[in-house]
């Protein structure tokens, strides 16, 4: 029996299909390393990432509780401060009450010894912590010695009981303009350490009766009476 050979084409291409076999297998296996070769890198990429992140976090933390406990101290120096201004109105507070209550006693202490008329002069001379000198100024007379000082009448105003004066003190002259009738004008002279004290009891169109009260140790030994040009 005669037996046909196989066609060489045959093992050409079983030749052929091999060696594509073999390429496709290089080729996978080099794709294979490939991506093993970037999936490490993509994975070293992404852990060096994720510690950046965490230091940033920690970092942050950081910052953050520093700034809280500045805001604290801040905090707690702001409730000192309001806690000190609060102290230091109510410490004000007392202490013009405690001005207002002494200014008031005072005014009425004064009040209550301001004479209105020559026997109320005369009772207030009686007490003898002080001197009075009584007087009378004309509007046109010129300046008035009345203890120490000199007085000149500058303008009265009978209606309302109001008048404007000036006062010659210690080689000083000061004017009190616009005076009500028993309103007292204090002021210091150069040999007293109290006040001395000017009250107008009455005044006319030309004239102002009224009383100088100066403390014993700068007054005469006595009352006087001054007028005019005395």
């Amino acid at each position: 029996m005669h037996t046909v050979g196989a066609p060489r084409w045959v093992g050409l291409a079983v030749a052929v299909l091999g060696g594509v076999s073999l390429i496709s297998l290089g080729v996978g296996w080099s794709a294979l390393n490939q991506a093993r070769t970037v999936e490490q890198s993509t994975q070293a990429t992404v852990k060096q990432t994720n510690e950046a992140l965490a230091q940033r976090l920690a970092k942050a933390d950081d910052i953050n509780q520093q700034m809280q406990s500045d805001v604290k101290v801040v905090t707690d120096k702001l409730n000192l401060t309001q806690g000190e201004l609060i102290a230091a109105r109510k410490q004000n507070k007392k202490a013009t009450s405690a001005v207002d209550e002494k200014v008031t006693n005072l005014a009425t202490s004064v009040s209550t010894l301001i004479a209105r008329n020559h026997d109320e002069i005369d009772q207030l001379r009686r007490i003898g912590t002080r001197d009075y000198f009584e007087f009378t100024v004309q509007r046109k007379g010129g300046a008035t010695k009345v203890g120490a000082i000199q007085i000149q009448l500058k303008d009265t105003n009978p209606k309302k009981n109001r008048y404007t004066i000036n006062v010659l003190a210690d080689d000083n002259s000061f004017e009190k303009k616009d005076r009500s009738v028993n309103e007292p004008i204090f002021f210091y002279t150069g040999g007293t350490r109290s006040a001395l004290e000017l009250v107008v009891n009455k005044v006319t169109k030309t004239t102002a009766t009224g009383y100088l009260s100066v403390p014993k140790s700068a007054g005469a030994a006595s009352a006087s009476t001054a007028t005019s040009g005395q």
